[in-house]
């Protein structure tokens, strides 16, 4: 049987104990047999390797190749800036993600505690890595419990779960047998390692150490879980490997065919294939992905989310489910009264958390309504400080949302002097206290609805009346706490069970966690962006859906627990897992098995959290999204993205920002693919045709350097476009570039190479000087991609709106490469390098007429391939 199904005897008889303890001896035999209470240690990957996998990259592959060809060539300032910018890539990956797995030794952390427990009848605080299966520990508000524990005494203990089950509220504890399978969310007589208690005092014995417990479980889960590559990542290596064979295999060809008819030696074919191949790889295209990532780091960051791992700020653009813990992420986990409600009034209250802010509606004048008011405000352990510069709060959740009510109300704090407590315990259900009045002494109730009316002098019609209006309220998600009350003789001076009986009903509160205003906003742009959104919390599946309502999220009626989750066979989860959008009392597993079955149907899984529980879930999905504020640890260090704010709608801003990234990355794509092309088509041609070569290796090399950190680098500035969040996300299966765009580039490239190739030729045919020649296919070449660069703003419509000046980084460049230009043909220095001369205005002027000639093509092209024959 499991320890929470035993009896608080057969607990010490099945763990071999006493209430007395156990012995050093025994101790010591215990920690040989079960081991330390402590978490195993992740062996870790060495720095050196850490830095070495940022090379492991199809990409990488094809740029470290290139620098070896050009070194064969003897080309070494090629040579040198190839692996520069390799290199470079590497150290930015490397810092950028450079912080360790932690996950584990997070966990650890959360149990080094002291522990208080019984040893051979004497009380001792032990490191709490001793403990061992059957001691005896004591446990009180504000410490942690450091395993797992069979209460066998309790006082009114309540202990903060959310951590490790999402639950909302403190949880009620007991020493009674549960029978059945149950949840740990349910298990009310067990408390767990990592939780802590806010209230009362309990005493237990161990039932699980280390690896063994809940904690150790899911540190376990971890361990087992590998990431997933994003889809930025596993589209780039897809597109990576598809354009290195196929740069290969025309290479190849093109130096067979040009043996074939020009009888060319080997030599000649194998240093024009490798010229083919440098023309043909866009070696700058790696730094620009790392750099367009970068910026969108540094522009998240601004907006509140802080980005760990580059490739996560494209992938939260391409989700299309947001699995989102409930609370602290889309409510604000701090419980608030919203209605006050008594026999012949109620009020409702505006704000919500722990703000003292926000208007009170109704007959505040009201008796009962103000006897209410000032039975929770008395009746309540919970304290708060106002001040102007910080306010301080503290006890349970509950309570303090009753403070804040009264403060709300217009209550302070009364010097009553408090006569006799009984405290809150989940046998009876209610706090009372007795207080002392001028003329009679009072009692003050407050409570369990159900238990509070059992002691109250009403008629049955009334008791039916009230349990009517508690049953409707709590299905409108809230939790219900009833008030009472009794004035007893001026001598009374004791209080005890017995007294509280026919007492006066006054009112009940209705408290719920608040949604936060800006999440519902938030859900309905990822709803019209085509993202799911899926609510998964530890409460109640009445509360749950409740809650799910008020957020706006979809089919909330479509709703279920973990008890429906845990008798799920395995082959039904995809099912449930799509038609769902309200998980309710979830387990780490059943979250890690939702990514699990979204993933399995090519669905893009964004996963938030704080707490542990959250942990496994986080590292497994596409995307971990953690709280900064809230969050554990343990969340922070296996996530992807950390939110300063814990809000929902920074994810959704976050969406839209990553859609724009990768937006601007396949138009970065786009603009220097179709350069690369050029200049392997006008090598081809040259070679296909016999004759001189219009670009040298050290010119193409200028041309990708120089566009790359220029115009290319612009490109990552794009705004973001003003219907991206009316988008469906992308489709995961799709490859970066569709077949639309794959067209454009050979479009594009076959156009300006011809116009370079033809413009070369009639330089060279014209003045008979082939660096003439040459230089003038430089600046045409240049001259096409200033222009193209200009229909990269739009890829699949004109250019002529109002955004096309609304990015001055482009113009910017453009100024910066005509000065590179200039100098590139008219300083002797560069002259030296790129056998380059001087050009007259004319010889411009056909460069930029070529390169307007480009620009009007592209964009007739748009309107005969999109709105003629709309095939993009």
């Amino acid at each position: 049987m499991a320890p929470y199904q035993l009896s608080v005897q057969d607990a010490l008889e099945h763990f071999t104990t006493r209430i007395e303890g156990l012995s050093q001896e025994e101790v010591m035999h215990r920690q040989s047999k079960y081991g330390m209470n402590e978490l195993p240690e992740k062996q870790k990957i060495p720095e050196w390797k850490k830095f070495l996998l940022q090379f492991h990259n199809p990409l990488i592959y094809v740029l470290l190749a290139s620098s070896v060809l050009t070194a064969l060539l003897q080309d070494w300032l090629d040579t040198w800036i190839i692996l520069g910018v390799v290199v470079i890539n590497a150290i930015v990956g490397y810092a950028q993600e450079g912080r360790a797995e932690k996950a584990l030794d997070a966990i650890k952390k959360m149990v080094k505690y002291e522990t208080t427990v019984v040893r051979g009848g004497l009380v001792l605080q032990v490191d709490s890595k001793e403990l061992v299966p059957g001691d005896i520990v004591l446990i009180k508000a504000g410490q942690r419990a450091t395993a797992d524990i069979r209460l066998i005494e309790t006082h009114s203990l309540k202990m903060e779960e959310a951590i490790l089950t999402g639950e909302s509220v403190p949880v009620e504890k007991h020493i009674h047998p549960i029978e059945g399978e149950h949840l740990p969310a349910e298990q009310k007589n067990m408390i767990f390692s990592g939780t802590y208690a806010t209230y009362g005092r309990g005493k237990g014995v161990v039932v699980a150490t280390g690896q063994n417990t809940q904690l150790g479980k899911i540190s376990g889960l971890l361990t087992d879980i590998a990431r997933n590559s994003t889809p930025l990542i596993q589209k780039m290596d897809d597109f990576s490997r598809k354009l290195s064979f196929a740069i290969l295999g025309v290479s190849v060809l093109f130096g067979l065919i040009t043996w074939y008819l020009h009888h060319s030696d080997i030599q000649e074919i194998l240093v024009n294939t490798i010229g083919i191949i440098v023309a043909a790889i866009p070696e700058g295209l790696p730094a620009i992905i790392t750099i367009t990532l970068a910026l969108g780091v540094q522009n998240m960051a601004q907006n509140r989310a802080i980005v760990r791992k580059l490739p996560a700020v494209e992938t939260l653009g391409s989700v299309t489910d947001i699995c989102s813990d409930k609370t602290g992420t889309l409510t604000k986990n701090e419980m608030t009264v919203m209605e006050l409600i008594s026999p012949d009034a109620n009020l409702t209250f505006t704000g919500s958390g722990y703000e003292v802010t926000g208007k009170v509606s109704g007959n505040l004048n009201n008796e009962t309504i103000q006897r209410s008011i000032r039975i929770f405000n008395l009746c309540n352990d919970a304290q708060v400080y106002l001040s102007s510069d910080e306010s301080k709060l503290s006890g349970d959740p509950t309570e303090l949302a009753l403070k804040i009510m009264a403060i709300k109300s217009g209550h302070s704090d009364e010097n009553v002097q408090r006569l006799a407590v009984i405290p809150f315990d989940s046998a009876h259900k209610y706090m009372a206290i007795l207080i002392k009045e001028q003329d009679s002494n009072l009692i003050l109730v407050k409570g369990a609805p159900e238990k509070i009316l059992d002691r109250c002098s009403l008629t049955s019609q009334d008791k039916k009346a009230l349990t009517e209006k508690f049953n409707q309220k709590a299905a409108q998600g809230y939790r219900i706490i009833a008030s009472a009350w009794k004035s007893v003789g001026s001598t009374v001076e004791t209080l005890n069970d017995n007294d509280i009986h026919e007492l006066h009903f006054a009112g009940f509160a209705c408290i719920i966690d608040p949604p936060r205003p800006e999440a519902a906003d938030a859900i309905a742009r990822c709803h019209e962006a085509g993202i799911i959104v899926k609510m998964i919390t530890g409460d109640h599946i009445e509360t749950a859906g409740a809650v799910a309502q008020k957020l706006g999220i979809k089919n909330p009626e479509n709703k279920v627990d973990g008890n429906y989750l845990e008798s799920l066979p395995d082959e039904q989860w995809p099912q449930v897992a799509l038609s769902c959008n309200v998980f309710a009392r979830t387990t780490p597993h059943h979250k890690l098995k939702l990514v699990n079955a979204l993933q399995a149907q090519n669905r893009i899984v964004a996963m938030t959290g704080d707490g542990v529980n959250d942990a496994p879930a986080l590292k497994k999905a596409n995307i971990g999204v953690a709280m900064g504020i809230k969050g554990t640890q343990v969340t922070k260090d296996v996530s992807d993205i950390v939110l300063t704010d814990d809000n929902f709608a920074t994810i959704a801003h976050a969406v839209r920002l990553g859609r724009g990234i990768f937006d601007n990355i396949r138009k970065a794509i786009i603009f220097i693919l179709p350069t690369n092309a050029a200049e392997a088509l006008s090598i081809l041609a040259a070679l296909l045709a016999g004759g001189t070569l219009p670009i040298t290796a050290p010119q193409i090399l200028w041309i990708n350097m120089v566009t790359t950190v220029t115009l290319a680098l612009a490109l990552a500035f794009e705004p973001t476009a003003d219907n991206v969040m009316k988008r469906p996300p992308r489709n995961p299966s799709k490859p970066i570039l569709d077949s639309y765009l794959a067209w454009r580039i050979l479009f594009v490239g076959t156009v300006l190479s011809v116009i370079v190739f033809a413009l070369f030729n009639y330089a060279l045919s014209t003045y008979q000087s082939i660096e003439l020649a040459r230089t003038i296919a430089v600046n045409a070449l240049v001259a096409g991609e200033v222009f193209y660069l200009l229909n990269c703003k739009h890829i699949r419509h004109n250019v002529f709106d109002k955004s096309f000046f609304n990015n001055v980084h482009i113009f910017r460049a453009i100024g910066t490469l005509v000065i590179l230009q200039l100098a590139f043909t008219y300083l002797p220095f560069f002259q030296g390098i790129f056998k380059t001369v001087p050009l007259a205005i004319y010889h411009f002027g056909l460069a930029l007429l070529g390169g307007v000639l480009l620009f009007f093509t592209v964009e007739l092209e748009k309107f005969v391939m999109i709105k003629v024959l709309r095939l993009g």
